[in-house]
């Protein structure tokens, strides 16, 4: 029966590790896929923008006209000529030379102002590589490197994880296996010992049972014979005689203080069925007050039944006490 199921479940346990090393390959492909691939960002050159020239028209100032005032010439003074003297000869005046007067240059008519021409931008340049962008391109695919070697051995562990998980699955199933057959085998010894208990409190109920119906047939055969004697006793109403020896009172006569002599005194009386006592008779004293005194006490106790064949009977009882004063 054990071989039997072990080949049945060997099926199943390929098929569910081969089911959970698929799961397991599905999950780490999908983890693969939502990884975030760090940003590695490459700070660009600042960009040079080029130059932009815009015509200016100069502006010509108008010279400034300056008036040159004429120089007035000086004033001589003559003075009063000696007399009987000679004249001098009188120096000749320096002439005095007129400024040249500066002629105004002719004003320049203004160029009409013209429109500068707007240029359109030079588009960017692509920004010239230089030593910095080529380590920042060397260190992006470092990066990029570490990146893909990190996925690498990250697909690596998930395999290794998932054939790891296999494994377990494999050698919990076994044990789970294991298990349940050593549970099958302890309810089989259970059912086993339970069938045993159950058997032997059948047999114990079937002899307790047994004894039951036997002990009953015996209580049936005494009560039918008890009955028999029952109703044979009551054929015969002859009261049956009994001594004082075989009465059993169930309340017991007083005699104490009936006499102040000692005496003996003879008691016959009747019992019936329940025990009560009538017919009394009395002797061993002739005084009347003592036998009518010791009739009243023995009337008010009282006997148990006598049994004679396991029913009650009637009795005579014949009874001697002796009196004490």
């Amino acid at each position: 029966m054990t071989e039997r199921t072990n080949k049945k479940s060997f099926p199943t346990l390929y098929t569910g590790t081969f089911i959970a090393v698929i799961a397991l390959h599905a999950i780490t492909g999908w983890a693969l896929a939502n990884v975030k691939t760090p940003d590695v960002t490459i700070a660009e050159p600042n960009e040079v923008s080029p130059l932009e020239i815009e015509m200016i028209t100069p502006i010509i100032k108008k010279p400034e006209v300056v008036e040159v005032q004429p120089t007035p010439e000086p004033v001589i003074e003559s003075k009063p000529k000696p007399v009987a003297t000679a004249a001098p000869q009188p120096k000749p005046e320096p002439q005095v030379k007129p400024e040249p007067k500066v002629e105004p240059k002719p004003k320049a008519k203004p160029e009409p102002k013209t429109k500068p021409d707007i240029k359109p931008k030079p588009e960017p340049k692509p920004p010239v590589k230089t030593q910095q962008t080529q380590q920042e391109v060397q260190a992006k695919k470092a990066a990029e490197q570490a990146l893909a070697e990190k996925q690498q051995q990250a697909i690596i562990n998930a395999q290794k994880q998932a054939e790891r998980q296999a494994q377990e699955n494999a050698r919990k199933q076994a044990q789970e296996r294991i298990n349940a057959q050593e549970l099958a085998k302890q309810q089989e010894i259970a059912r086993q010992q339970a069938l045993a208990r159950q058997q032997a409190e059948n047999e114990r109920l079937a002899q307790a049972e047994k004894a039951r119906e036997a002990a009953a047939e015996r209580a049936r055969a005494a009560q039918e014979a008890a009955q028999a004697k029952a109703e044979a006793a009551a054929a015969n109403s002859e009261p049956v005689s009994f001594s004082g020896s075989d009465a059993s009172w169930a309340r017991e006569p007083n005699f104490e203080g009936l006499t102040h002599e000692a005496l003996t005194l003879n008691l016959r009386f009747r019992v019936d069925k329940q025990g009560n006592i009538s017919n009394i008779t009395v002797t061993g004293s002739n005084d009347r007050r003592i036998i009518r005194d010791a009739k009243r006490r023995l009337g008010r106790s009282k006997l148990n039944p006598f049994i004679q064949n396991g029913v009650p009977v009637t009795g005579i009882v014949n009874l001697s006490i002796a009196v004490r004063s």
